[in-house]
């Protein structure tokens, strides 16, 4: 089995441990430390794409006149984009972590 580090799948979970978007009280710690290096705006429009009413309620909107491939697709791709561009910031608050913490998760 091949086991592979990587850093922007380690800042996904460290948002989502930061923000309660994922139930993980063995690591309190670990979230406690990710929070200090976000800023709050960053961590509050994670846990906005993370809600689940917000994406059923985008969802409905374009089934409102009936199921619409295009309405959908342009829907999600709006969603996607703003994910995109949100982790593309919280990465670079989360690169000099990566560098220094890095090495030792990919030695583990």
């Amino acid at each position: 089995m091949h086991f592979r580090v990587s850093p922007f799948l380690n800042l996904y979970y460290g948002l989502e441990v930061t923000t309660g978007t994922v139930a993980e009280s063995y690591n309190e710690d670990y979230g406690e430390r990710m929070s200090k290096l976000f800023p709050e705006q960053i961590l509050r429009e994670f846990e906005e794409l993370h809600d689940a009413q917000k994406l059923s309620w985008r969802v409905k909107q374009c089934l409102f006149e009936g199921i619409s491939e295009s309405r959908l697709n342009e829907s999600m791709s709006l969603l996607s984009d703003r994910f995109t561009d949100l982790l593309n910031d919280a990465f670079s608050y989360y690169r000099e972590y990566w560098e220094e913490h890095g090495p030792s998760l990919v030695k583990a």
